[in-house]
């Protein structure tokens, strides 16, 4: 690759990573908003965060989207 085709990749790559981030944060905001601070979703999520390798808030959020699928969407 040359420099410039490298600075733009370079460049893409930073860019995607602010989109993703910002999207998380706005979806997170719309759960709090619509469930509350304090729901058992927003928890699932929080203890998520905390730790991504633990099977059990990720199980427990997994089931919560699965139960609540359809009120989450309207």
């Amino acid at each position: 690759m040359d420099v410039i085709t490298t600075a733009i990749v370079a460049a893409l790559a930073n860019l995607s990573k602010d989109v993703i981030k910002d999207t998380y944060n706005g979806l997170k905001s719309a759960l709090k908003k619509k469930f509350g601070s304090e729901s058992d979703l927003i928890d699932a999520v929080d203890k998520l965060e905390k730790k991504p390798d633990s099977g059990s808030p990720g199980s427990m959020l997994i089931n919560f989207i699965y139960i609540y699928s359809p009120i989450l969407w309207f």
